[in-house]
């Protein structure tokens, strides 16, 4: 499975949860596009050259709709939504030329997570989940089992 752009930033971003928009946007377009994407493909290449021949790749999903983003304000998330609109059309323009210069592929998949993580999204309570937009700080640092339950949070499973 190959994916681009998902922890590929760089770790300035990591380490706080408040950065300007314009940094992110900027990286995102510019950074991200160009450098995540020469690097991808150098590495998807290379495994071609070795024989690779069936190829997994995962888009980005919607990550404007994360905690992190919604507390930024719309101007925030809808600057983000736009910036990974355009990242994913390309990223799937670039699968496309991939597939058309390297006849002897076997299978060549994209996977959108952008429309499943969408889905489960729109759907967050149907399916359980009681917290699709937010997030318990006492869960910051991961938790010691997938069902484990802090106190003041709903049980870890319940979030997505």
């Amino acid at each position: 499975m190959l994916r681009a752009g998902i922890g590929q930033t760089p770790r300035s971003l990591h380490s706080t949860r408040h950065f300007s928009i314009a940094t992110l946007v900027w990286y995102v377009r510019i950074a991200s596009v160009t450098s995540a994407f020469t690097h991808l493909w150098i590495q998807v290449e290379n495994l071609y050259s070795r024989g690779a021949r069936s190829f997994a790749f995962i888009n980005i999903p919607p990550i404007e709709r994360a905690p992190l983003f919604i507390e930024q304000g719309v101007n925030t998330t809808v600057a983000i939504k736009a910036s990974l609109a355009d990242y994913n059309q390309q990223f799937s323009r670039r699968i496309a030329q991939f597939r058309a210069t390297h006849r002897s592929l076997d299978q060549v998949v994209l996977f959108d997570a952008s429309k499943v993580y969408n889905v489960l999204l729109d759907n967050a309570s149907t399916l359980g989940l009681v917290n699709a937009t937010g997030y318990c700080q006492a869960y910051q640092n991961g938790t010691p089992s997938p069902t484990a339950q802090l106190a003041g949070c709903a049980p870890v499973s319940q979030y997505l």
